[in-house]
């Protein structure tokens, strides 16, 4: 496919799962977070969101919780599903990091420099393939969605590049008229285009599966990137249009966290210590052991700061379901029990929150040095898609 255009600058993810904002992430392209980044979406969800400048979309009326994840009342009815948000809570945690990607939304679709949007729908079946075909079915992300969602963004945005394409997973097992070649190549539908706004569709043939987040064939992730790169062309993307940013959350999780035991002798004496800004750096540490045998195997943790430096909660992210009290934080000091939030068996990450040692009578050890025979496991941790 053959861009006449100058590359575009802008490039933003419309979803509809996590594997979108990770191609972006593989090809260095996503320099900054878009609203539809880790969350369920479809299209008419999107051009819900263009329509009434986000705000059904920033209104906490609308959260509820879901299990462990967080449902939004009006987006899940058009998904089909009851979560919305499976690795964030937009109504407290994350609201900040939602407010600042829509401010940064807006602005992009206000620009008059060019602009990518890459939406990517995952099928898993032959009954959901007939439904994003067919133009009649209620299916919120088939080719009448996509073609609306193109025309509300004709009327609203400048020189764009919608590029929709439906991953089928697994199509050489089960989908009609999937030959070897067309597993190789995308299929392209069809397109419009008319005053610098362009609109491609193709389907995307996978040999294997999809986790949402990962293929498991490396084939078809390459070819996922082949079809951006072919749409984009040469493409130096923008830098983030908010370059200025209002809380040093990035910054914090660039270091190694800290987190040093003398508050919890403070606590227990009534006083508060009060830390100058290279010290409160220095002590923000924390030993993380998990036991072998439960939860899974022994694995390092990437330990996050916590959202405010007031909490005494601190967040630990492990790629394996942890059961209550198998993470502790040591150093001489009775265990503190740890409980599991977010997705209860998550594929991508499972949030457990440690409680503060302030909370734990009894505790005078400052040390902080591991107990014997448990490993301790910290690690740098780098920033991460909350940008």
């Amino acid at each position: 496919m053959k861009e006449d255009l100058p590359g575009p600058q802008h490039v933003l993810s419309l979803g509809t799962r996590c594997f979108v904002a990770r191609s972006l992430e593989l090809m260095h392209w996503r320099r900054y977070a878009s609203p539809f980044d880790w969350i369920y979406s479809s299209a008419q969800m999107v051009r819900h969101c263009i329509e009434d400048d986000f705000v059904s979309f920033l209104d906490a009326t609308e959260l509820e919780k879901a299990g462990h994840a967080w449902a939004h009342r009006s987006y899940a009815r058009m998904l089909g599903r009851q979560v919305v948000f499976p690795h964030h809570y937009p109504l407290d945690r994350d609201r900040e990091h939602f407010q600042r990607a829509v401010r940064r939304c807006r602005q992009v679709l206000l620009s008059e420099e060019r602009k990518l949007f890459v939406f990517m729908h995952l099928v898993t079946s032959r009954k959901e393939l007939a439904n994003v075909r067919d133009v009649e079915s209620s299916h919120g992300s088939n080719l009448r969605e996509v073609q609306e969602l193109f025309q509300t963004l004709q009327s609203k945005v400048a020189k764009f590049h919608l590029l929709v394409v439906y991953v089928i997973q697994g199509a050489s097992k089960w989908s009609r008229g999937a030959s070897e070649l067309s597993c190789r190549q995308p299929v392209h539908i069809t397109s419009s285009e008319s005053s610098m706004q362009k609109l491609n569709i193709f389907e995307a043939h996978c040999q294997g599966s999809c986790t949402g987040l990962k293929f498991k064939e490396p084939h078809d992730q390459m070819l996922l990137q082949t079809l951006l790169r072919s749409a984009g062309g040469p493409l130096d993307p923008a830098a983030d249009p908010l370059p200025d940013r209002f809380h040093m959350q990035s910054q914090r999780r660039k270091t190694r966290i800290c987190f040093n035991l003398e508050a919890a002798s403070a606590a227990q004496t009534g006083t508060k210590t009060v830390h100058s800004p290279q010290r409160r750096k220095r002590r923000r540490k924390v030993t993380v052991t998990k036991v072998a045998g439960v939860g899974g195997q022994k694995r390092k943790a990437d330990v996050e700061d916590a959202k405010r430096e007031d909490d005494d909660v601190v967040i630990v992210s492990v790629s394996t379901t942890v059961k209550p009290g198998v993470t502790s934080v040591t150093s001489g000091a009775p265990e503190v029990r740890a409980a599991p939030v977010g997705k209860p068996r998550g594929v991508l990450d499972i949030r457990v929150a440690l409680r503060s040692l302030r909370s734990v009578p009894g505790v005078t050890r400052t040390e902080s040095q591991p107990q014997q025979g448990k490993k301790r496991l910290w690690e740098d941790v780098e920033s991460d898609h909350e940008r």
